[in-house]
């Protein structure tokens, strides 16, 4: 199983193609995304990609982009603290 992204982005991008090769130039912002974390068999964790400012020059395989995403759970208050579990008169958070 592979990693998946998916994305929806905004920018204003130029693709030029000096000597032959592709060069994009300027700039794209995502907006909104969702990262699939596939491990073998063995777990498929789903992230929410948060809005990321990307400015983009060069060579289209050099770019590094530092993506921010959250992972949503439910967690056992109690599993954390006892105590806390005890006080929120709950046994869980989202």
């Amino acid at each position: 199983m592979q990693n998946d992204i998916v994305t929806r982005c905004e920018g204003n991008l130029t693709i030029g193609t000096p000597l032959g090769f592709a060069r994009p130039y300027g700039s794209l912002t995502l907006r909104e995304g969702q990262y699939t974390f596939n491990f073998e068999q063995f777990a498929r964790k789903r992230f929410t990609l948060r809005k990321v400012d990307a400015l983009t020059r060069g060579d289209p395989h050099g770019y590094h982009i530092d993506l921010k995403a959250a992972y949503d759970l439910t967690a056992n208050i109690a599993d954390i603290d006892a105590g806390l579990s005890a006080l929120a008169q709950r046994t869980s958070i989202p």
